[in-house]
This record gives structure tokens, sequence and C-alpha cells, in this order.
């Protein structure tokens, strides 16, 4: 799932078969009455593996805040990558925040 024209071509081009958030096949994240957890069951049922949103465009921001499932994903897991402000999360191993080891400091 992709929220722009221009991620829709990357992941196209990379072999990938986009869906914008508008499609069917997106609908359980959007739900309210779902948990996250149902929503992802959902999805991954769908065989939406990928949700990738952009964290700098204040437009997708308030969509992100609207919708419960997408607002957890941004603010209690870990996305595979931030790729130049574009989260990509993989629903098959989602991993919380809280879970994530601490990266050890610099030490001296």
């Amino acid at each position: 799932m992709v929220d722009s024209p221009g991620a829709h071509v990357g992941v196209t081009e990379a072999g990938g078969h986009a869906t914008p958030f508008e499609s069917p096949r997106f609908a359980p994240a959007l739900d309210p009455s779902l948990s996250v957890e149902e929503a992802v069951r959902r999805l991954r049922m769908a065989r939406v593996r990928f949700v990738m949103f952009s964290v700098r465009n204040p437009v997708i921001d308030k969509f992100v805040q609207r919708h419960a499932t997408l607002r957890h994903l941004a603010s209690d897991y870990e996305p595979v990558t931030n790729l130049h402000g574009l989260l990509i999360f993989d629903l098959e191993f989602l991993t919380r925040k809280k879970d994530v080891p601490a990266v050890p400091g610099p030490t001296g």
C-alpha cells in the first residue's frame, strides 16, 4: 500500500504490486472497529505485505493520525526502513518499538 504516485511507480518498477490507500484491499486499515492486530491480519489475508506512507507530507500525516491502525504503525512499530521520509512497514515482521534492542552508545 502506498500513499503517493512516486512511491507507486517505484514499487511497480521494482517488481512489486502497489495499491493505493483508496483500494478496497486496504479497507481493514481504515476500519475503526478493528484492533491493529485484526486489521493487520486481514491485510495479510488480502495479500498486503508492506504499508508505506510519507512522514513529511502534512496531508498524509493528518490521514495517518485519523486512522488508528496507521497511527499505531507510525507510533508503536519500527518500520523496516525510513527511505527519505517514506516509512515502510513489513506486515509479516512487525516489531514493536519497545521490543527493539537498544543500540549501544559510544564508550569512552
